[in-house]
């Protein structure tokens, strides 16, 4: 179903087909040219410079047509991934994620970003990262992504959970199920970040599209009240955990 990577070897050849085709056409046009015995040499070389223009020009425009119709054919695989999901993440800390996944046009890669909730559901992170690919093995498609993340706690001055620290980088590995609709289950390496956990699981549920509509972004989601977070995460199937002992907190419902 996925698009699988070049691999070594096979995709290095394939890749410089064109160019041995060009040198191939303009060496033949070359002697064409030079046996004809019809042109002056500065007419030769103004002949082979816009020979080697047009053919530099008819190669880069197929390899953008080919290149057009290998986007067409990702995205159209890939977008059926495309929207807001919620998470349960395998830290104690920041047990509960809204997250979102989208193509972005500009930079032409897809984006995996969201903000981790703690079990009262404030804001306690966030993260943005970007598509490294699609890869295939025997387990089945792995969607490798890697970008930046930073903790986040109340500022009582700002009025509002606002990062701390530096940050750090992190590297998601979603696995994307056959059917767009069911679970998708990842593992997160946690680089850098103060009080770095390593690596942690997340399992990713679609949010229906009556509170997608509302979550269209990172501010969006750092919006939302402890409520909203809580009727996203219900509507979504996410498993709430337990209350610890002595925690007297209440999930808001």
């Amino acid at each position: 179903m996925f698009e699988v990577f070049k691999r070594e070897g096979w995709g290095e050849l394939i890749g410089k087909i064109p160019t041995l085709v060009v040198l191939l056409i303009f060496e033949s046009i070359s002697g064409v040219i030079s046996d004809s015995h019809r042109f002056s040499k500065v007419a030769e070389y103004a002949l082979l410079l816009g020979c080697a223009i047009f053919l530099v020009f008819l190669v880069a425009l197929v390899e953008f047509i080919f290149s057009q119709i290998n986007a067409n054919r990702r995205d159209a695989k890939l977008k059926a991934f495309e929207g807001a999901w919620a998470q349960n993440v395998t830290i104690d800390q920041r047990p509960y994620s809204i997250a979102l996944i989208y193509y972005d046009s500009k930079l032409r890669r897809w984006v995996y970003t969201g903000v981790g909730f703690d079990p009262q559901l404030s804001p306690a992170s966030d993260w943005r990262t970007y598509s490294l690919g699609l890869e295939n093995d025997k387990d089945g498609p792995q969607w490798f992504f890697a970008g930046r993340a930073h903790l986040r706690a109340f500022n009582p001055k700002l009025g509002l959970h606002a990062r701390t620290g530096g940050g750090g980088n992190v590297m998601p590995m979603l696995r994307p199920p056959e059917n767009p609709k069911g679970l998708i289950d990842g593992d997160v390496a946690d680089i850098e970040v103060d009080g770095s956990h390593g690596s942690f699981h997340v399992t990713l549920r679609r949010v229906p599209a009556d509170e997608a509509g509302n979550i269209s972004s990172i501010d969006a989601i750092l919006d939302l009240k402890p409520a909203d977070v809580s009727r996203v995460l219900e509507k979504a199937k996410i498993h709430f955990l337990p209350p610890q002992p002595g925690d007297h907190t209440a999930l808001p419902h």
